[in-house]
């Protein structure tokens, strides 16, 4: 792969985080300190998850089994705990929808570094042109749509406002690592498991959406605060 893909990727991969950043207009002083409080919460709670996964979970083995997929879930809504951490301790005084954008702006930078730009610097090396690259643009890009859904989604449930469509949005949420796992394991190519994510988190964001506007206009601008 040319340097010149290399960074058509890098600007798929990164650039959205960068708009969603500048477009926010949120307050340099408040959102820097969120950004490194939500970096520091997301490599503890992956490396609590990974600890959990080495101790608990049984290794080897093919097909997805039933307690593969219950643990697969549970991991992913563990992510919940740190989102809620940074939104009940490092969020306080400030807005609903700036704490909801700091917080999930700075989880999915995390989550986007962490998870892509190494092995878009290692395909760089390569000699041949693969479309996993591209796919790990736009699967970046779903990712900072999930983040954001599920930190909507926590601060309903740090204010006691949950309702069942956020319930449900958890679920969606919860059940994506298990289809995926199930997908790879049937010998899905990338473009199928890429889809189903994106189906997956367009249902979640939607739900979160809907959960989180109805707090946010439907009670009367009770619970900007």
């Amino acid at each position: 792969m040319t340097y010149y893909h290399l960074i058509n990727c890098l600007m798929l991969t990164f650039g959205p985080y960068v708009v969603v950043d500048r477009a926010s207009r949120l307050k340099d002083d408040h959102r820097y300190g969120v950004y490194l409080w939500s970096v520091f919460a997301y490599l503890t709670t992956q490396l609590a998850k990974m600890l959990f996964a080495a101790t608990f979970l049984p290794a080897g083995g093919s097909g997805v089994g039933a307690t593969q997929a219950v643990a697969g879930g549970l991991l992913s809504l563990a992510d919940g705990a740190g989102v809620l951490y940074i939104l009940s301790y490092r969020c306080k005084g400030r807005g609903k929808v700036e704490s909801v954008l700091a917080t999930g702006m700075g989880w999915a930078i995390a989550q986007a570094v962490s998870s892509h730009l190494m092995p878009l610097w290692m395909h760089a090396r390569a000699t041949e042109f693969t479309w996993t690259s591209l796919e790990r643009g736009v699967e970046a890009n779903l990712q900072l749509v999930g983040a954001l859904a599920l930190t909507a989604l926590m601060w309903l449930f740090v204010r006691g406002l949950s309702s069942p469509v956020a319930i449900v949005a958890l679920a969606v949420r919860a059940a994506e690592p298990a289809v995926v796992a199930w997908l790879v394991a049937s010998g899905s190519d990338g473009l199928t498991t890429l889809a189903a994510k994106a189906a997956l988190t367009a249902v979640t964001a939607a739900l979160a959406y809907a959960a989180f506007n109805y707090d946010l206009v439907g009670r009367g601008g009770s619970s900007r605060s």
